[in-house]
């Protein structure tokens, strides 16, 4: 397979603008890790791995040299995502599927305003938030995609129907 050619492509489709299209974007990938005549390196994919905010998900199964999945490993590693060795228990698929998708669905989303001349470029941006409840505060800065006004989901509520607490509005959001 071209396997580095096709990460390349994924990362291409996810600067698509559709409403349709999930706001929590990954990469799913299960590989023998031997990319065959793509003509790229793995180190050529991690300028991609930088601008996007997609995570590569990856699950190794190889009946061939264990080697090739060192490099599948790391780009997950780089991008945020995980990686999962089925070499030698391939029958655990389903479950690892699950567990993946679990991973995916715990994706950061943050619905912001953001000031005027900042645009939702889908590249990665430096963001620093505090979130307060009560007397409590929570600070953190993240690096996250600024994506399109189409593409916000609905919020998400708790198993009670709640909303999750508000940002207070001494939240930081700014590009570096």
């Amino acid at each position: 397979t071209h396997l580095y050619q096709a990460i390349l492509d994924a990362f291409s489709l996810n600067k698509r603008i559709d409403s349709r299209l999930p706001v929590r974007r990954a990469l799913f990938v299960i590989t023998d890790g031997k990319d065959e005549g793509s003509g790229i390196q793995p180190s050529d994919l991690e300028p991609a791995i930088n601008r996007n905010s997609v995570p590569i998900y990856s699950v190794g199964y190889t009946r061939i040299e264990k080697t090739y999945l060192d490099s599948i490993k790391r780009l997950a590693k780089l991008s945020g995502g995980t990686f999962v060795d089925k070499s030698t228990a391939p029958q655990d698929f389903p479950g690892v599927y699950e567990k993946t998708m679990g991973d995916i669905l715990k994706q950061l989303v943050i619905r912001a305003t953001v000031s005027p001349g900042l645009k939702a470029d889908g590249y990665n941006h430096s963001v620093k938030v505090t979130v307060s409840q009560g007397r409590a505060k929570i600070y953190g800065e993240k690096t996250v995609a600024f994506l399109h006004e189409s593409e916000k989901p609905p919020l998400p509520q708790n198993s009670a129907g709640n909303k999750p607490p508000n940002i207070s509005p001494d939240q930081e959001t700014k590009k570096p």
